[in-house]
């Protein structure tokens, strides 16, 4: 698992350093906000079952 993280660390470093160049420094920020909000509604969109256990 330790290893996994160090590997998509490794390839997420560099794509966040290419958005900052390419949109600015606070474009990476942006895109995680995004994410983080999708991930947020995902979550509520679970099915009750999936919080029954």
């Amino acid at each position: 698992l330790t290893l996994a993280a160090v590997a998509a660390a490794a390839v997420a470093a560099p794509v966040g350093v290419g958005l900052a160049v390419l949109g600015g420094s606070n474009f990476p920020l942006y895109l995680a906000f995004l994410a983080y909000i999708a991930a947020t509604v995902l979550a509520i969109l679970l099915s009750p079952k999936v919080d029954s256990t």
